[in-house]
């Protein structure tokens, strides 16, 4: 099971490493983060041991971020490191896409590695950033499976639970989010995705 967390605004750099080290329990194999400085977004990847090896995230300007620790279902590489850069959408997810390879020849997808990952969050962007509709074509191949992901693209930001935890806590100058509870956070409902402006 991977770990996911994410953040928007003027968020604390200290709390976000918390998060961070939370997360990094429920993905061995490899850490990422993607941060967003300026409106454009960097990415920063990690071979296994993602725990308990510290991985500090040093991102005081960063006004946006989106983490993964990994639990490989599929590819191996560090180029199958989560959050992806899918063309200029960034995305990180929680759950396993059987038979993905056949999913992506079906739909005609371009995937760049072994990821299973990657053929989700290219049908969410095929399917207009419609989580329901990407999902309900995963759900009609491989049968009713958990996940949860995390995804933004321009000024936008796409939080789903379909199963898989997600917990969200809201402040007046920053949002927070993570796949492991934490204090104030709240679960994000399964089945819903939530839209947060950058």
């Amino acid at each position: 099971m991977c770990g996911l967390i994410a953040f928007t605004g003027n968020a604390d750099p200290a709390y976000v490493q918390q998060l961070a080290d939370q997360a990094r329990r429920r993905g061995p194999d490899s850490v990422g983060i993607c941060w967003r400085f300026e409106e454009e977004w960097y990415r920063l990847a990690r071979r296994a041991p993602s725990w308990p090896e510290p991985f500090a995230l040093n991102l005081p300007l960063a006004t946006a971020g989106i983490g993964h620790a990994r639990l490989a279902t599929s590819g191996a590489g560090i180029e199958d490191a989560q959050p992806l850069m899918i063309e200029d959408m960034v995305f990180a997810h929680n759950g396993t896409v059987y038979r993905h390879q056949e999913m992506a020849a079906a739909y005609g997808l371009q995937t760049t590695g072994g990821n299973d990952s990657e053929v989700l969050g290219r049908l969410f962007r095929l399917f207009g950033y419609d989580a329901e509709g990407a999902l309900e074509e995963v759900r009609d191949h491989q049968g009713e499976t958990p996940h949860a992901f995390i995804a933004a693209e321009g000024n936008r930001m796409w939080l789903g639970s379909f199963g898989q935890p997600l917990y969200i806590r809201e402040e007046c100058w920053a949002r927070y989010a993570c796949s492991w509870r934490f204090p104030g956070g709240i679960e994000v409902p399964k089945g819903e995705v939530l839209r947060w402006e950058l």
